[in-house]
């Protein structure tokens, strides 16, 4: 991954996280997909993403991001949990 996708997917990630805060999980989920897109190796994206996937209920897709988070960083606590929860 280039320093430049990194950068953009940091930034995007960090919109997420305001989108979350501000309880628009769908765009917060927009925006943790794009941040994935630029840098798919980043276990907390997966992470992030999975967390907003929860609170729309959508229990499957949360298992499935909260997986990809755990097989790209397995020490993520959060990941493993957010697995438990879907």
């Amino acid at each position: 991954v280039s320093a430049e996708a990194a950068t953009e997917a940091e930034e995007l990630k960090e919109l997420g996280n305001q989108a979350f805060l501000s309880g628009k999980y769908k765009q917060a989920c927009d925006y943790y997909s794009k941040a994935i897109a630029r840098e798919p190796n980043k276990g907390s994206y997966w992470s992030n993403r999975a967390l907003a996937e929860l609170r729309l209920e959508r229990w499957e897709a949360a298992l499935r991001d909260a997986t990809e988070a755990v097989a790209r960083d397995n020490g993520l606590a959060k990941a493993h949990c957010r697995a438990g929860l879907a």
